[in-house]
């Protein structure tokens, strides 16, 4: 591939919008990813830059947010303001304008004068341009003239960049310029005829290889005037953006016209253009109508941008648009010799694809529905109406750990503080012969030791240390378990089931406060009975001395034992009593309504997200019943079979795909199976065993571990567990809900990608059938459809009666996997000359451009109708760009315009006034009598012997030798001024304008009048003794008095000269300059004081 670069150029906003989709386009395909040494965005530019010029703001502010992720990470504004924008809408025109009249020297405020009008310029408002031009075109116009050094450096830094970029070999780079904008809004169509100039010539100064490539895109009229029907501005400006574009289009094959923009563009500084030079505005023009040349609409601005933007990138991007660009250049030279106006290149294209795009959308906007929908909110489910039976299930899912009969509970472990007691000294196994009570069982023996137990008991519910240990991990549990509910049940049920706990607990905690003191009151008796169980058991009766005693003592055994279990039974109650009122007796900032506070911003949150994902998923059957109406692109399987204008269709291609991974109902909601995304979302995320999304999950803080000290002594390690958890996670306190909820539905899309990408019906179906298979699968009559659809319209429509015969060819690229597929379903003709094609594209796409070469503005369908509009507006200056053009139009010359006072017309207006008074102040010059020729009294000398030249001095030939002013002409040898020679006056003076500044005639002119202003000469005799007046004193030589002394004479005497050398001139070029130093002298140095600057 040549070493192409390419600049980008979006004016207005229907220009801006176009070009920021394709930056998106560009930055997307071709710099998907970074390098190890470049970004995206440093690839890029080394090919490619983006300028946008524009008024309103909120054009650029949407470009920026809709990218603001994608683009650079967020690190660099998508449209930077730095390098990338022109922003007009800070500009006041009306104050602009008015600054102008007060400094009308200033060469750029001559222009704006000159373009507008007094009678016009009162019809700007005055207030900024910020919120867009109001089809009002001087208004942009006068606004670019204030940015116009702005536009200026970053358009020349863009062109610096990309030539300094060479290819490995060195090779030079062609830049091609693309400009859009429209004709007959404000901003676009107000500055084009600027901005295409400065494009021009600043490509000329910096790479200097004649005119540049620089292909104009315009969008038609149409749109804008059948949006606004009642306002006639749109027409009226159209038809005026249509002469101007193509008055200098043909002034570019003009000897006498070619110059004229040089003279009309607004400039800041002569230097910068080189006005003899001819100026062409651009290659060829491509018109982007709303209608095409078929009578279809593209449907809205929106759609026309967008399909614009889709063709300039296939245009300046890819084998199919070289080729394009190819033919273009072989016809088009040939076409505007033959009729000038005809530089209209209309296109079109359409494309063949594959729905990978629809598919991919398709999948995650339902899925995406469906998760929050049917799976984490579920808020249809019958289970959500949870029986009041299983509110004590449910509570003792929650409270688990206040249950001492669960093994590695915190109340087991408060329970087995006894176990000594109950296990060892009140073993059944110590009096199972015995006939006397053991000591150690006796109730004064076992009461410290109890109270010991109870006394550790009673500290692990009032220690803040242990109670908060107890409390966090009822609180993990409740966590743990509402992460459950939600995976088995979602949201709803959820919350649920944890009102439910929470009113049982309440009512629980209510009970157990009576309960407690019923306990206590159990237990004195207990204690009582225990007592006398144990007396009984000491006293051995006479009975029992025959008899046994054991039964005594087994009672007392049980007795205690049942009393002591009771005590400890009591305290874990009083601990677990207590604890449960951290849980219920708040309902606004217990552990429960913490809990439940949390879950519900959840439940907030996922509700909100799924409303935009139902819109979303809604929308989606819209935008793709739009898309299968567009004109530009065809879609198999057909999208139309996927969806109407209604939504989808029941039991579509994308729908059966889907239902291969969630299983849903076939109904109008399209009820998916929550079990099917149960097991994706289970088996994916929370039990996954794919590193990566391992990985992703820690990273996250999605991965709770919990040690677990193993009571093995075998093992060496404590064993780790690992917890998935999104919605009850301690660890993302800081995170915020949505950011979770975000999360967790891309690490589910992705899933579902993996799930999708590994189906074997889907891959069969879908992933290995080609576009051509999905062709072939038709029947006839829809193949015909398909093919019919393929046959590309022109955005453009024209009268079909008016062109000519040779306008009618129509040229097409095709671009294909293959020429079979070509021929088979896009229409293509081995052998037709202008049937062109190209392989390429991968196996599901392919491509076909068409184009008309050479159409006029003329051709346009409302052409005339626009014509009419403009033929009766009375005030047509409002609707151009400039005054002049307004009355003249194409037929406009430099002769029409008035005449520009430049710098180097001062000059020598000057230099020819100075020159009237030679012979007075030839006193004040030093003259050597032994060198006379060497030596000159005037900077500017002129010869009868030799009329076609005259000489300038430069600076270095003036200079103060012995107080006297001093001109050299010959130095050593060395010339110090300029001879100037041409045919007539006008060529003359056109070789004095190019040397003007670099040999610096206005520095010379300068330095002379200084010192002849300041200098003072006493006259001398031959005797070197003062010469004297007749009032006997010294006669001074006084260079300011010498002036002013003789001015109107010499004024006078000059006019006269002027008047007669126009007359007598002989060219056209002769009159008009000295017409000009007559108005320069006459107006301008009409005082002494103002021609010696005092």
């Amino acid at each position: 591939m040549a070493n192409e670069k390419h600049i980008f150029i979006g004016l207005g906003g229907s220009g801006c919008q176009t070009i920021s989709q394709i930056k998106e386009k560009v930055y997307a395909n071709r710099y998907p990813t970074h390098t190890a040494t470049k970004s995206r965005l440093e690839a890029m530019n080394e090919n490619y830059r983006f300028l946008f010029v524009d008024t309103d703001q909120r054009d650029i502010d949407s470009a920026n947010n809709n990218n603001r992720k994608s683009f650079e990470d967020g690190r660099v504004p998508f449209i930077n303001p730095q390098s990338d924008l022109i922003n007009l809408g800070q500009a006041n025109p009306q104050a602009i304008y008015y600054e102008a009249t007060q400094d009308q020297e200033t060469l750029i405020n001559k222009r704006i004068l000159e373009a507008c009008s007094p009678e016009l310029a009162v019809k700007i408002p005055d207030q900024p341009l910020s919120f867009g031009a109001g089809a009002f075109r001087i208004k942009s116009r006068i606004a670019f003239a204030h940015s116009l050094t702005d536009f200026q450096t970053k358009l020349q830094s863009c062109i610096s960049a990309l030539n300094d970029v060479k290819n490995l070999g060195g090779e030079s780079c062609t830049i091609f310029y693309w400009v859009v904008g429209s004709s007959n809004g404000g901003t676009g169509s107000g500055i084009i005829n600027d901005v295409l100039y400065h494009i021009n010539q600043m490509h000329k100064q910096i790479v200097g290889s004649g005119d540049p490539q620089l292909i104009l895109t315009m969008y038609m009229p149409k749109v804008y005037i059948d949006y606004n029907a009642t306002e006639e501005k749109y027409a009226l400006n159209a038809f005026a953006v249509f002469q101007e574009i193509q008055a200098f289009k043909e002034m570019s094959l003009s000897p006498k016209q070619n110059t004229v923009m040089h003279r009309m563009a607004f400039l800041n500084d002569y230097n910068l253009v080189d006005s003899k030079r001819r100026y062409c505005p651009f290659y060829y023009l491509i018109p982007i109508d709303i209608q095409t040349d078929k009578g279809t609409s593209l449907g809205s601005t929106r759609v026309m941008y967008r399909n614009t933007a889709e063709m300039l990138y296939i245009l300046h991007e890819g084998a199919g648009g070289q080729t394009f660009r190819s033919d273009i250049d072989n016809y088009m030279n040939d076409i505007m010799e033959r009729n000038h106006e005809d530089f209209l290149v209309p296109m079109g294209y359409v494309q063949l694809h594959k729905p990978t795009d629809q598919f991919a959308r398709y999948f995650r906007g339902r899925f995406e529905r469906d998760l929050l929908r049917s799976w984490l909110i579920n808020a249809d489910d019958k289970e959500n109406q949870i029986p009041e039976s299983q509110a004590e299930t449910l509570y003792k899912k929650l409270f688990r750990e206040l249950d001492p009969k669960i093994q590695g509970t915190f109340a087991k472990e408060l329970a087995a503080k006894g176990d000594a007691i109950l296990d060892e000294t009140l073993n059944p196994s110590l009096i199972e012969k015995k006939e006397q009570l053991p000591s150690e069982m006796k109730w004064e023996n076992l009461e410290g030791e109890v109270e010991s137990v109870l006394s550790s008991i009673r500290s692990a519910s009032k220690t803040p240390e242990k109670r908060s240990e107890y409390k966090q991990r009822i609180v993990s549990g409740m966590w743990k378990q509402a992460e459950s509910w939600i995976k088995e049940h979602g949201l709803v049920y959820t919350l649920n089931a944890i009102d439910m706990v929470r009113a049982y607990t309440k009512e629980n905690f209510d009970r157990h406060e009576a309960n407690l003191q019923n306990e206590k009151d159990e237990l004195d008796a207990q204690f009582e009975q225990c007592k006398r169980c144990q007396k009984e058991a000491e006293e051995i009766t006479l009975g029992e001395r025959l008899g046994s005693n054991n039964p005594d003592i087994q009672k007392y055994r049980s007795e205690a034992e049942s009393y002591i279990s009771s005590l400890i039974q009591h305290e874990i109650n009083i601990w677990a009593h207590d604890l449960l009122g951290d849980f219920c007796n708040n309902e606004k900032s217990d552990e429960i309504a913490k809990l439940k506070s949390k879950l519900l911003v959840f439940k907030d949150k996922a509700s909100e997200m799924n409303e935009a994902a139902v819109r979303y998923y809604d929308r989606l059957s819209t935008e793709f019943g739009n898309t299968a109406l567009d004109v530009t692109t065809v879609y198999l399987p057909m999208l139309k079979e996927i969806c109407s204008g209604n939504g989808w269709k029941a039991n579509n291609f994308f729908s059966r795909c889907y239902r291969n991974i969630i299983k849903a109902e076939e109904d109008a909601q399209e009820t998916p199976d929550r079990a099917s995304i149960t097991k994706l979302i289970l088996e994916g995320i929370y039990e996954s065993k794919n590193e990566k999304m391992h990985d992703d999950l820690v990273a996250g803080q999605y991965i709770l571990t919990e040690k677990l000290i193993s009571k093995d002594k075998k093992k060496k390690n404590d064993e780790i567990v690992e917890d998935c958890r999104f919605f009850a996670n301690p660890k993302l306190e800081e995170k915020k809900p949505e950011t979770i909820l975000e999360d967790f539905i891309t690490f589910a899309q992705k899933v579902l990608d993996r799930a999708t990408r590994e189906n074997t019906k889907i891959q069969e179906n879908w992933f290995n059938k080609k576009v051509s298979h999905f062709f072939r699968d038709l029947p006839n009559e829809q193949k015909d459809e398909v093919r019919r659809s393929l046959s590309p319209a022109l955005f453009f429509n024209y009268n079909t009666n008016r062109i000519e015969v040779t306008k009618k060819e129509e040229h097409l690229v095709f671009v294909a996997p293959d020429k079979d597929l070509a021929q088979e379903m896009l229409g293509y003709e081995d052998g037709n000359t202008r049937h062109r094609f190209v392989a390429g594209g991968d196996v599901n796409s392919a491509l076909v451009l068409k184009s008309k070469y050479g159409l006029a503005f003329r051709d346009y369908r409302i052409y005339d109708n626009i014509e009419m509009v403009y033929n009766k507006a009375s005030f047509r200056e409002k609707y151009h760009f400039h005054h002049d053009f307004a009355q003249f139009l194409g037929n406009i010359t430099l002769e029409n315009l008035p005449d520009e006072i430049l710098p180097q017309h001062k000059t020598f207006a000057k230099m020819l006034l100075l020159k009237e008074f030679e012979e007075e102040l030839k006193p004040l010059f030093y003259k050597d009598e032994y060198d006379p020729d060497s030596f000159e009294t005037s900077m500017y000398l002129t010869t009868e012997e030799n009329p076609s030249s005259f000489e300038v001095a430069r600076p270095e030939a003036f200079s103060i030798h012995n107080g006297e002013l001093c001109l050299r002409k010959v130095d050593n040898g060395r010339l110090m001024f300029d001879e100037i020679s041409g045919i007539n006056f006008s060529e003359r003076f056109e070789k004095f304008f190019e040397l003007y500044y670099n040999h610096r005639f206005g520095e010379t002119l300068n330095n002379i009048m200084q010192a002849i202003l300041r200098q003072h000469k006493t006259a001398l005799s031959e005797n070197n003794e003062p010469l004297l007046d007749e009032e006997g004193k010294a006669i001074v030589y006084d260079g300011e008095k010498i002036l002013k002394k003789y001015y109107i004479e010499k004024q006078k005497s000059l006019l006269k000269k002027l008047s007669t050398q126009k007359q007598q001139a002989p060219t056209e070029g002769d009159k008009r300059l000295f017409n000009i130093f007559f108005n320069i002298i006459r107006n301008e140095y009409d005082l002494v004081y103002k021609f010696i600057g005092k």
